[in-house]
């Protein structure tokens, strides 16, 4: 069985593992770098910076835990970045990695239906048009402006909840008097 899954995020590279355990014969197409927005912009990224932040917040409560004497941690933003940046690299080539070795075909490229099982790829080379039985789409989601509910960029975002998820983690620093 050949398959053609249409978007490189958790659900699409979890399709296309399992896909290719399974000895069919798996083609994977994503727009950008495979693990999406999960990986790239959203829930790891997210984390962390939130578990960064909960490891400051544990040093100024040391007393809670039992521990006296003075401990003074400032966050380091740059140290803090290029910390989150190598664990979605690391995730990232591990996902790399596994495809790979299973052999599963990673098309870079955006994509769109042509016909019964024909999917074809716009890409940087040029088209490229690749056939099979099924084609799963994986393609993961983006927000829908209402007409009833503006978007003002205040209250209501039109950004990934990755970004708000960020914002409130060091909100919440600053407002403990961290300074970022």
């Amino acid at each position: 069985m050949k398959l053609t899954i249409i978007g490189g995020g958790p659900g699409g590279y979890t399709a296309a593992f399992a896909a290719a355990k399974a000895g069919a014969e798996a083609t994977l197409i994503e727009r950008a770098h495979l693990g999406g927005t999960c990986l790239h912009t959203g829930c790891i990224p997210t984390k962390t910076l939130r578990s960064s932040a909960d490891a400051l917040d544990t040093v100024a409560r040391l007393r809670e835990f039992g521990i006296a004497g003075d401990c003074t941690a400032t966050p380091d933003m740059s140290a803090i970045v290029a910390r989150k940046r190598k664990v979605t690299a690391t995730l990232q080539t591990g996902l790399e990695k596994t495809a790979a070795q299973l052999k599963v075909r990673v098309v870079r490229g955006d994509a769109e239906f042509v016909g019964a099982g024909l999917v074809r790829v716009a890409s940087v080379d040029g088209f490229l048009e690749i056939t099979g039985d099924r084609v799963i789409l994986a393609t993961g989601s983006s927000p829908l402006e209402l007409p009833s509910l503006p978007v003002d960029h205040r209250l209501v975002q039109r950004r990934c909840a990755g970004a708000a998820n960020r914002a409130r983690t060091f909100g919440r620093c600053r407002r403990r008097g961290y300074r970022l």
